[in-house]
């Protein structure tokens, strides 16, 4: 039975270092606490409390109420006692720990003792303060992004201009919100895509437009070009269109990236402007041939 005794014990000890994790009785009737080997490492602390009022001592200031609050209410309830607090070192530095304990009683429920186990949970207090900090600055990003994204739309909106991403080789083509409204789609039901977009313009217009995009794709650089959108009722607008490859180290198209702008009135003056011009010449024209003919 001593060895059996004894080599509980070593595992016991064993798992008890391997979890970074000390166990320790408290006698009710005494104060008097006792602590196993493993304390030392788990709460920084050589010189160990042998008292329940020592060990309320060593425990951060900001903690220590709220500790004995719940000890004190797990032993009137019988409930599992469990806290989670700081304490000081030796050096200095400042640990957190895990307490887990049970108390028992006598047979008229006179609380005897409370037995538990303490583990340093240091590291586990960091980690979920950097997932923390991360998670909120992760949410500050996307409030900012959305932020951008607003102002974006914005200013697109008021220049009547819209953005658009196409990665070669793939059909699906990204839209900013501008472009739904330029084109008159609803985001919802719509889904542009390489075939869908080469509709949206007059069948003359788009290609010549596909091939300035082959072309570029092939050799680099900018295309621009103007093309009518004809839209539901028939009424033709006029849509500025720009592209520019967006290339990696090796020369490897990564994406193209372009704008759409309604120009509209500004095509519809310039037509406004020759068709004045013609009828100018023209008039200029007639105006000479009646000089000559009247002689």
């Amino acid at each position: 039975p001593a060895l059996v005794l004894e080599e509980s014990e070593s595992r016991l000890s064993i798992a008890l270092a391997a979890s970074h994790s000390a166990m320790w009785e408290w006698d009710l009737q005494t104060g008097s606490i006792s602590n196993s080997p493993e304390a030392a490492d788990v709460l920084g602390q050589r010189d160990f409390a042998d008292s329940i009022d020592e060990f309320f001592a060593r425990v951060h200031p900001e903690d220590a109420d709220q500790v004995r609050a719940l000890a004190l209410s797990s032993i009137a309830s019988g409930e599992t006692y469990k806290a989670e607090y700081r304490v000081v070192k030796d050096d200095g530095e400042v640990s957190w720990l895990r307490s887990t304990a049970r108390t028992f009683y006598s047979d008229d429920r006179k609380p005897l003792r409370m037995v538990g186990t303490t583990s340093d949970i240091t590291q586990e207090r960091e980690a979920q303060r950097l997932l923390r900090d991360a998670t909120r600055h992760a949410k500050e990003q996307e409030a900012e992004l959305a932020s951008l994204l607003a102002h974006l739309n914005a200013a697109q909106s008021q220049a009547k201009l819209g953005s658009w991403n196409w990665t070669p080789g793939e059909s699906r083509v990204w839209w900013s919100e501008e472009l739904y409204r330029i084109f008159e789609k609803d985001r919802a039901s719509f889904s542009p895509t390489t075939k869908e977009c080469g509709q949206l313009f007059h069948p003359d217009d788009s290609p010549q437009w596909l091939k300035k995009i082959e072309r570029s794709l092939r050799d680099g650089g900018v295309v621009e070009s103007v093309l009518r959108h004809v839209r539901v009722d028939g009424e033709i607008r006029y849509c500025r269109m720009r592209g520019e490859p967006q290339l990696e180290e090796g020369g490897q198209n990564v994406r193209f990236l372009g704008t759409v702008q309604d120009v509209t009135e500004l095509a519809r003056a310039e037509l406004e402007a020759d068709s004045l011009r013609s009828q100018l010449v023209q008039a200029q024209k007639l105006e000479s041939l009646g000089q000559l003919t009247g002689g």
